[in-house]
């Protein structure tokens, strides 16, 4: 009897472990099939997203490249950086016919030279940006705004622009960015030395000429000057014999032909 009900209990835990066993491999049959839908769904929705992203980051890429392709008409600018310009060569205009103490009268040259001096300098930033695949974008500068403001009234001259390009020039190398930020100076050099003989001429040409030559030496020197942001740091990090080659012979000239 004994014997029969330890065989009986021996079949009821055999019927138990295999019923145990099916009741697991069941389990995991079911949570590997859903694990394996689990995991498609994942994968499935991590490349969609991805996808998405990517198209997001690739459409304002573009969308980037129209804004700055688009021409404006005038100078290669964006019609919002030629606002800028136009803003910014008249608040310089008047802020130099201030320091000069000069009749509000002959506003309009200043103006003009001014426009012709700030808007040269930044369009020659850009050519050169533009030329390395590099963004470059004509913006506002606060801090040049209020230095425009505060050195005519100090010094009886003015020291910045009230507008500057800024360049994306972090990986780019050394060369390329000193003449980048070369462009600008040398282009107001080149302004001031074609005005030259016209500053002879009697009428509105020879006025424009007068304010147009020192006005364009002085946005030469500034700039050229070795400190940041002034375009002379690039140029004298990259170069120093160039950046002396230029700022040294301009200086010269100004300080001989306005300040002594």
């Amino acid at each position: 009897v004994v014997t029969g009900i330890g065989a009986s209990a021996a079949a009821l835990a055999v019927t138990q472990t295999a019923t145990t066993t099916a009741s697991a491999s069941a389990t995991s049959q079911t949570g590997g099939f859903f694990g394996r839908i689990k995991d498609f769904l994942r994968g499935g929705s991590e490349e969609l997203v991805e996808e998405v992203v990517s198209e997001r980051d690739t459409g304002k890429k573009e969308e980037k490249e129209e804004d700055r392709e688009k021409p404006s008409g005038l100078f290669g600018f964006t019609v919002h950086e030629l606002g800028i310009g136009i803003f910014s060569a008249v608040l310089f205009g008047i802020a130099y016919v201030w320091a000069d103490t000069q009749s509000f009268s002959n506003a309009w040259a200043y103006i003009v030279a001014a426009g012709i001096a700030v808007i040269g300098h930044e369009f020659a930033h850009n050519v050169m940006a533009y030329r390395y695949n590099i963004d470059a974008k004509f913006e506002v500068w606060a801090s040049g705004i209020g230095l425009v403001l505060l050195t005519s009234y100090l010094f009886g001259n003015v020291f910045a622009t009230p507008g500057r390009s800024v360049l994306d020039v972090e990986n780019v190398e050394k060369r390329v960015e000193g003449l980048i930020y070369l462009m600008g100076p040398l282009v107001n050099i080149l302004i001031a030395i074609v005005l030259v003989p016209f500053a002879s001429v009697s009428g509105s040409l020879g006025l424009i000429a007068t304010v147009g030559i020192p006005m364009n030496l002085l946005i030469a020197i500034y700039n050229l000057l070795p400190v940041s942001p002034m375009d002379g740091t690039s140029i004298k990090n990259w170069h120093l014999s160039v950046w002396l080659l230029f700022f040294v012979p301009t200086f010269a000239v100004y300080f001989w032909q306005y300040l002594l």
